[in-house]
């Protein structure tokens, strides 16, 4: 959760999309597929973001349960908070109110494509929104979702990221001076919540494009939110 384990991110696959395919066609397993993937680095060396880390915390999750991944996060955070906008994202499923997602592509903009992992049968993606978001904040500040020991251990600086030497990273949380940011991004769609713990306030921002300049449009409303 570190981003310290030097998984290979799948993201960085070389024809990713085709890989796939085949791996379908052939009727292999994803799971061995991303433990056969090349090691980066030793685990603990540095910082280096991989989104294979999370896919496989999700099979961790489903061995240990011995339930699936959409009822785990359904049956122990969505339906307890009452997130009913929230569930985890299958493209080819109809979905009424999904947003679509948008490129930039021959100076016009077109719908974009759906992530190359999307016909992959493996802990995947969410969809949500601004209000539910919200609301997960609101409980996971409060202390309803996590111990207290375990909220200290996700905002702990364990590295700093290798873009910006001001920029420090927790469990899934990038750390500034006053403030905690998360992030995501998938083709077509780009997510941010932005963390001020002492003014308790929170900034969730959601865009169906994928090249919206996220940070210079906070930049822009900062001085609002805060009076400066």
């Amino acid at each position: 959760m570190s981003h310290s384990s030097g998984l290979h991110d799948i993201y960085a696959v070389p024809d990713l999309t085709y890989e796939m395919s085949k791996l379908r066609m052939e009727k292999r397993a994803f799971m061995p597929y991303l433990v056969g993937l090349k090691q980066n680095f030793f685990p603990g060396e540095r910082w280096e973001y991989s989104s294979t880390g999370f896919i496989m915390l999700g099979y961790i999750l489903e061995a240990v349960t011995e339930m699936k991944y959409e009822e785990i996060l359904n049956s122990w955070f969505f339906s307890p908070l009452h997130m009913e906008s929230t569930g985890v994202d299958c493209p080819r499923q109809i979905n009424s109110g999904r947003a679509y997602g948008h490129a930039w592509e021959n100076n016009q903009l077109t719908n974009a494509d759906n992530d190359r992992l999307s016909t992959v049968q493996a802990p995947g993606e969410l969809y949500s929104t601004v209000q539910d978001l919200n609301t997960w904040c609101e409980a996971l500040f409060k202390g309803d979702i996590l111990q207290p020991e375990t909220m200290d251990k996700m905002f702990v600086p364990y590295y700093t990221t290798t873009f910006d030497p001001n920029l420090n990273y927790g469990y899934g949380w990038f750390l500034g001076a006053d403030f905690r940011l998360i992030a995501g991004g998938t083709p077509g769609f780009r997510s941010e919540i932005w963390h001020y713990p002492v003014q308790d306030l929170r900034i969730v921002m959601l865009w169906n494009y994928e090249k919206v300049d996220s940070h210079q449009l906070f930049r822009m409303i900062k001085p609002l939110l805060f009076h400066t």
